[in-house]
C-alpha cells in the first residue's frame, strides 16, 4: 500500500505529488459497516522514512495534523476535503473539493428528521441544518464523501 499526498487530480501525476510506502496500518478496533454508515471509520497509517528524518516534505500542499487535546465546542469552523460522490458527480469527482463548515451538536444531528438513529458519537456531524456545503455518507455510494451545494477546487 502507498499513499499520495499533495495531489488535486486523480487523473494526472502532478509535480507536488509525494508518493510514500505505509508500512503499517491500524483500523479501528471498532470499525463497521451498517446498511446506512460508517462506523468508527477512521485508521493510523506508519508512513516509511523517505526523507529522513521525516517521512513527507511540509509544503504548502502537505501540512501536518495536530491532534486536538479536548473535543471542538460546536459551531467551530472546520474543512472537510475529499473526491467523493457530489450532487452533479454521482461517481465521484477527480478534483479534490472542499468546503467550510460548522460543526453542530449531536443531538441536533440525531434528530429523526436528520440523521436519526444513523448517526453515533463515533461520528462528527457538521455543515448547515439549511443546506450547502456538507459532507455526509452517500447511502448508494458507501464509500464516498457527498458534498452538497457549492463546489470548492482545492486553492493552488
Amino acid at each position: 500500500m502507498q499513499v499520495v499526498l499533495g495531489g488535486v487530480d486523480l487523473e494526472k501525476d502532478e509535480v507536488y505529488d509525494q508518493v510514500i510506502p505505509v508500512e503499517n496500518a491500524i483500523v479501528h478496533e471498532l470499525h463497521r459497516e451498517s446498511p446506512f454508515a460508517l462506523h468508527n471509520d477512521i485508521a493510523m497509517l506508519q508512513l516509511k522514512v523517505t526523507d529522513k528524518p521525516h517521512c513527507a516534505k511540509e509544503t504548502r500542499f502537505v501540512k501536518t495534523a495536530c491532534l486536538p487535546q479536548r473535543p471542538f465546542d460546536n459551531g467551530t469552523e472546520c474543512v472537510i476535503s475529499g473526491w467523493g460522490v457530489t450532487e452533479t458527480q454521482k461517481y465521484g469527482t477527480n478534483l479534490l473539493l472542499d468546503a467550510r463548515v460548522l460543526l453542530i451538536s449531536q443531538e441536533k444531528c440525531k434528530a429523526p428528521h436528520v440523521y436519526g438513529n444513523s448517526l453515533d458519537d463515533s461520528m462528527l456531524c457538521a455543515g448547515n441544518m439549511r443546506g450547502g456545503d456538507d459532507s455526509c455518507q452517500s447511502y448508494k455510494q458507501k464509500h464516498n464523501n457527498k458534498v452538497h451545494g457549492q463546489y470548492h477546487r482545492k486553492n493552488q
